[in-house]
């Protein structure tokens, strides 16, 4: 029997708010979507708030509450439901009806230079901040510069912790992904990294960070974007990508249609399979133990998955593909379930 789904990481509310999209509409051009997440057996969602200075020329702390309150707005919509005790989230791994909404903020630039900022998320219920997108000025990016944790980035990560919010290491260097692990003194989170020994993406994690994550009590939730999970995907990508990274900023409208051009690119490329996943989540548990690794899908923020990816119902299918490969019912409920509920139930003051 496949366990409930707790997925870590989606970007589906820039969806929401720039494209009209009603995930409500089983026919909604979005990945997530509640008919799909019921379908998926999806008990949890994570919706992160994504903002970058080089996709957003206005105020990107304005252009953070904006998606929070969108996010925050589907309470009580179709199935959805935003916890607000540990216990209201632990309680929808046994209902079936309800698909829990939990927020995350990505990208650091999103505070607006105000330490002061996490306390305004954290009475919203934002759970976690991913430090990096691009490099900003609180730490250095995979995909940026190798510079370490900012003394602004420190004192956020303190700030952080004192909130009961997660510190989320995506997308950072590794320089500021050593530093983040020092400085922590509750479990860091991996929402949306996968394997660095299986994809050379440098946003991937190594294995000696996924053990420093494991012994830190931290959980790591495997990426799903083609990019991140097959070497020739990633080989093939990454110069794409590079091509239009300096137009993918200014307006909505203009990044949009630099992202079309893009995409035309990256259609033709070949597509890994679906079980890419699983091989991942293998390496993870082989490497830093079954209570390390989960599920960080980054759905609706990419647009070029494994084959068979259409929707959040591969969330189900990686889970089947692990149930094959000989996945105890306990592993398999920890790895699908488990582990995210553990270190988000942690983020609650009750």
């Amino acid at each position: 029997m496949t366990p409930r789904i707790f997925d870590a990481h989606c970007d589906t509310i820039l969806k929401i708010v720039d494209d009209g999209a009603d995930i409500l509409d089983p026919g909604c051009d979005a990945h997530i979507t509640a008919p799909a997440m019921l379908e998926a057996g999806i008990g949890c969602q994570v919706f992160a708030c994504f903002v970058s200075r080089k996709h957003w020329a206005g105020d990107a702390a304005e252009r953070a509450l904006t998606l929070l309150e969108a996010a925050r707005a589907l309470d009580g919509q179709g199935p959805f439901v935003l916890p607000g005790t540990r216990q209201e989230l632990l309680d929808l791994a046994g209902d079936d009806s309800r698909v829990g909404i939990l927020l995350a903020v990505e990208g650091g630039e999103a505070l607006g230079g105000k330490v002061e900022t996490v306390a305004q998320w954290a009475a919203l219920g934002v759970r976690y901040l991913t430090l990096a997108w691009s490099d900003n000025d609180l730490t250095g990016s995979a995909f940026g510069k190798n510079r370490g944790l900012s003394e602004l980035g420190r004192q956020v990560v303190a700030e952080l912790e004192r909130h009961r919010i997660l510190v989320d290491v995506s997308h950072m260097s590794d320089a500021a992904l050593a530093d983040t692990l020092e400085l922590v003194t509750r479990p860091p989170i991996a929402s949306h990294s996968s394997c660095r020994a299986l994809c050379p993406a440098p946003r991937n994690l190594t294995d000696e960070q996924l053990r420093a994550l494991a012994d830190l009590g931290g959980v790591a939730g495997v990426n799903f974007a083609s990019t991140f999970i097959a070497a020739d995907a990633y080989r093939a990508h990454w110069p794409i990508v590079k091509k239009y990274m300096p137009r993918l900023k200014g307006e909505t409208e203009e990044i949009k249609a630099v992202a079309k051009e893009m995409d035309r690119e990256l259609a033709a490329t070949r597509r890994p399979p679906l079980s890419a996943l699983a091989d991942h989540v293998d390496h993870m548990v082989k490497v830093a133990g079954v209570q390390t690794a989960a599920l960080g899908s980054d759905l609706d923020g990419f647009t070029h998955g494994p084959e068979g990816l259409e929707d959040c119902t591969a969330l189900r299918e990686v889970a089947r593909d692990l149930e094959r490969r000989g996945y105890s019912e306990a592993d398999l409920e920890r790895i699908c379930w488990g582990n995210w509920a553990r270190v988000f139930g942690e983020t609650f003051a009750d």
